[in-house]
């Protein structure tokens, strides 16, 4: 049976699961990270739109932090050119993500130079191919302290 796209949620089958299975992912936090870092709400969503669950789970981050969404495909250049470069520092709200581990890499590293860093970071299902992230950007000033196996 084909795998079309259902009339009221516009999601066929395989991408319902996979949104489904990010879902539960998302609701299961890990118990070491603190409910002070999970708390914080980001000012800003960047998640990669070629996976369903991202894209999915960004929106519902959106509705429950009234946080501004940036979609990219893969590559952060634009949304860092666009977006962030040169406005970034210890005064910018804090930044969430739902994308790929080398995507937050890239972000990590130059987060440092603006005083950011990553609060928290979660691993989802993987997406297809795709494999993503969770996470929170926010300066370094009153962090929450995280076991350093959590630590971004």
């Amino acid at each position: 049976m084909p795998d079309r796209p259902d009339s009221v949620t516009g999601l066929g089958r395989r991408d319902f699961c996979k949104t489904g299975m990010a879902s539960a992912a998302l609701i299961a936090r890990p118990a070491s990270l603190s409910a002070h870092a999970l708390d914080r709400q980001p000012g800003l969503i960047l998640f990669d739109r070629r996976s369903a669950a991202a894209t999915a789970l960004a929106r519902q981050w959106q509705r429950e932090s009234r946080a501004a969404l940036i979609a990219f495909a893969g590559d952060m250049t634009d949304v860092w050119l666009a977006k962030l470069h040169g406005r970034w520092d210890q005064r910018t709200p804090a930044i969430g993500g739902l994308t790929s581990p080398e995507s937050l890499f890239c972000l990590e590293r130059l987060a440092w130079d603006a005083g950011q860093r990553v609060h928290w970071r979660q691993p989802l299902a993987p997406d297809g191919d795709l494999v993503i992230h969770r996470w929170l950007i926010a300066p370094k000033a009153g962090s929450a302290q995280l076991p350093s196996g959590d630590r971004g």
